[in-house]
């Protein structure tokens, strides 16, 4: 989790600084919001990148549906930089409320972490090899609850397969039954219709 010393720097809080708008929408995501008995949807927004007096650029960005709606900022050396602080601004936010988030009804916001890459390539080989290894583990331990439940839908079908049979043979000899009860009953018609 992001310190509150970090978070300042992302939006610069400071009650000197003129107020932002939102400004034109670059993305937007609705999410539903899950807090003890609480389902609602909130809406996480970014601006567009813009230059900013003073500092280099700024990326406004809006969560709604808690609260009091409030475009905060993060800023950053050029606009690359001031977007990638305001989805980790908003990651951040959506975190501190305790809340759980979902998203097109998958777990989590899926609003990614910021990971830091200026602190020399042996530091990103490690960060990558470990979500590398750790997102082959999550969607090999997927596939193996999937093939669990292939395994038990199988054993299920196969069950049902074998008491459609069972009542398929209790047709075929009811039908015979009732071809023989038909057999029988074709002389005693014959003599009723004279």
């Amino acid at each position: 989790m992001m310190s509150a010393a970090t978070m300042k720097k992302i939006n610069r809080v400071n009650t000197n600084q003129p107020k932002i708008k939102l400004g034109p929408v670059i993305a937007r995501r609705v999410l539903t919001e899950y807090t003890g008995d609480i389902i609602r949807k909130v809406a996480v927004s970014i601006g567009a990148p813009r230059p900013w007096p003073k500092s280099d650029w700024v990326c406004p960005f809006l969560i709604e549906g808690r609260e009091k709606p409030l475009v905060e900022r993060a800023f950053g050396v050029d606009a690359l930089q001031a977007l990638l602080l305001a989805v980790e601004g908003i990651r951040v936010r959506l975190d501190q409320t305790g809340s759980r988030f979902e998203w097109l009804d998958l777990s989590g916001p899926w609003i990614p972490r910021l990971v830091p890459t200026g602190l020399g390539k042996r530091f990103e080989q490690r960060v990558s090899q470990f979500i590398d290894r750790e997102t082959a583990r999550h969607w090999e331990a997927r596939l193996r609850a999937r093939k669990a439940r292939l395994a038990e839908f199988e054993a299920e079908l196969k069950q049902r397969k074998k008491t459609v049979a069972q009542w398929e043979a209790v047709l075929k000899r009811r039908k015979a039954m009732a071809a023989d009860w038909e057999k029988d009953l074709k002389p005693l018609m014959k003599g009723r219709d004279r």
